[in-house]
């Protein structure tokens, strides 16, 4: 929503050029007054400031209006992912034919699916004739599962299974959750598929993942019946037969074949399909957060308002030029001879620390002063000047100052600094555990710098070409005849790697998309991890707790999805 829209410009422009008008009158006023009272012109900077001034102005009225540059596709951070848990609460779900019963074991199932869906909004609803929404959307893991938890002491009061309803419901409450109107998010449907005899229509939704537990057996069970005290009155009859409620696969597959993403699980009595659960759900929302992107077109408003402040400071200084021209004066010239100054300065401190090393090295020096001037020629880079100062002194340095001394010959690319490193290494035998770490740090360099050749490796290539070379004392036609070998050998070799590099680019093709997605699902991963961490530190207090429990007698008299219709049939289903 924006302050002024483009439909006011006209009042904006003509509200701006009375107050041109206005200004102009008064300006020429003061400009009467100081030559009549003063005998005073006014000067260019005076005019400039004006003009400034101005044109800050006008640039300030043009921010107020909704400037917009053109559409602009940007992509948005992943948020939290919006999850619907419908959980079926008809007659049909009190059969045991998985254990302890339905009911119970969809229980079950939506409060480890709540335990582990992080970065997941959850809201819980339950139905059977009607749905009713048990939480609203929410990340608080313990409220979800205490709520959940407080189900399964619950009596379900009956019903028929209006999946339909429930499901047509779901969708348009996600599509009012969306930013955009669109429906989008995840339903997790719970349920053992006895629809009421409805037939099953619903609108085609894109954006939406429905994950749908089946819930009991193909052989089903009878529906056993309890009084209010939780005694045991017999098995539902309907027409006088006692009814069989068995699991129906077929309406399953009709409700997954009514969604673009929609897959289903079965579950019996220990079986829990929460990871595939999770994982199918973080596909669905990489996949439509690729598809759709946000358009927006940017505001432009800032640009006239910057324009505008950097105006308005300028003519501030025109109109006191005379004021501020000292001042700026002064502040340049300082500056300058600062910085002239501190230059003077560190040219003369480099002058009088080479002079005092000229005066040092033109005296005798002791191995330990050798020593630590070759270690600041080393620092200094000057590798060459430091090596021969360890080498003066080679006989008499201690372990530390011999590491220097291969390290110095390492960074040189002399591999003699292996030889040293080496002795230096037996030298120590484990005594200094850190001067061994620095060593072997910087072996690991020079090898990766050199390509992993050391003096063995190096040795071994001298040992085979002089070995070339005694051979090649012998015949002149079969050095060439060898030679026409290795050529022929080589290039079918650059042959065989050239067809072996497409097919591994090929492969690598194939394979990029595979890795981009798996990364994008390890991405969201993460971000779920670190979420998790972050709630695990926030827990619900235990008068919290307290209060969740005595608000469940409330709580199961909301759930009652039961509706007495006296207008039914009695062949209508109402399990």
């Amino acid at each position: 929503m924006t302050f002024i829209k483009l439909n006011y410009s006209i009042y904006i422009f003509s509200l701006i050029f009375i107050i041109g008008v206005m200004y102009y009158f008064d300006y020429k006023k003061y400009r009467y007054w100081l030559r009549d009272c003063f005998n005073l012109k006014p000067t260019l900077s005076l005019f400039i400031s004006k003009f400034l001034f101005i044109i800050a102005v006008l640039l300030f009225a043009i921010s107020l209006l909704d400037l917009r540059g053109p559409h602009e596709q940007v992509s948005t951070p992943l948020s939290d992912q919006k999850t619907v848990i419908l959980i079926d609460a008809s007659s049909s779900m009190l059969v045991e034919d998985v254990q302890p019963n339905r009911f119970k074991r969809a229980l079950t199932v939506a409060r480890h699916f709540v335990k582990n869906a992080v970065g997941h909004q959850i809201s819980v609803v339950v139905f059977s004739d009607i749905s009713k929404r048990l939480i609203p959307f929410t990340d608080d893991i313990d409220l979800l599962d205490a709520r959940l938890a407080g189900l399964e002491d619950e009596r379900l009061r009956g019903g028929g299974s209006n999946i339909t309803s429930a499901l047509s419901e779901t969708v348009k409450s996600l599509k009012l959750e969306s930013s955009n109107g669109k429906p989008g998010g995840n339903i997790l449907l719970i349920t053992d598929a006895e629809e009421n005899g409805m037939d099953f229509k619903i609108e085609e939704s894109t954006g939406i993942s429905l994950a749908l537990v089946g819930i009991g057996t193909v052989s089903g069970g009878k529906i056993p019946m309890r009084t209010k005290r939780g005694t045991f009155s017999g098995y539902k009859t309907h027409l006088n037969k006692e009814v069989v409620s068995k699991l129906d696969e077929k309406f399953l597959d009709r409700i997954v074949s009514n969604f673009k993403r929609a897959r289903k699980w079965i579950v019996l009595s220990f079986s829990m399909p929460t990871e595939d659960i999770l994982t199918f759900f973080r596909e669905g929302t990489i996949s439509t957060s690729e598809i759709d992107q946000t358009k927006i077109r940017p505001v432009l408003s800032q640009w006239f308002v910057g324009a505008g402040i950097v105006l308005y400071l300028l003519s501030v200084a025109f109109s006191n030029a005379r004021s501020y021209s000292t001042l700026i004066v002064i502040l340049m010239i300082s500056s300058l001879n600062f910085q002239s100054v501190k230059a003077e300065q560190s040219k003369e401190e480099v002058e009088q620390a080479n002079q005092e090393l000229l005066n040092d090295l033109s005296q005798d020096w002791s191995t330990e002063q050798k020593q630590q001037a070759a270690l600041e020629l080393a620092k200094k880079n000057q590798l060459e000047k430091a090596m021969l100062l360890y080498k003066e002194a080679e006989g008499d340095l201690s372990i530390k100052a011999k590491a220097n001394y291969g390290a110095t010959l390492l960074a040189n690319g002399d591999q003699k600094g292996l030889k040293v490193l080496d002795e230096v290494l037996k030298e120590n035998a484990s005594k200094d555990i850190e001067l061994e770490r620095l060593i072997h740090s910087n072996i690991k360099k020079f090898l990766s710098v050199n390509g992993g050749k050391g003096d063995g490796e190096s040795k071994d290539e001298n040992k085979e070409e002089n070995q070339d070379k005694k051979s090649g004392s012998g015949n002149s036609k079969d050095q060439k005849n060898d030679k026409n070998q290795t050529g022929d050998q080589e290039k079918n070799k650059d042959d065989k790697k050239s067809e072996s590099d497409k097919g591994k680019d090929k492969d690598n093709k194939d394979e990029n998309g595979k890795e981009e997605k798996e990364q994008q699902i390890t991405n969201m991963a993460q971000r779920e991890r670190e979420i998790d961490k972050k709630r695990k530190m926030m827990k619900v207090p235990a008068l919290l707790k307290q209060l969740m429990q005595d608000d469940r007698a409330l709580q199961s008299e909301y759930i009652d999805t039961e509706t007495n219709d006296k207008n039914n049939s009695r062949e209508k289903r109402d399990w």
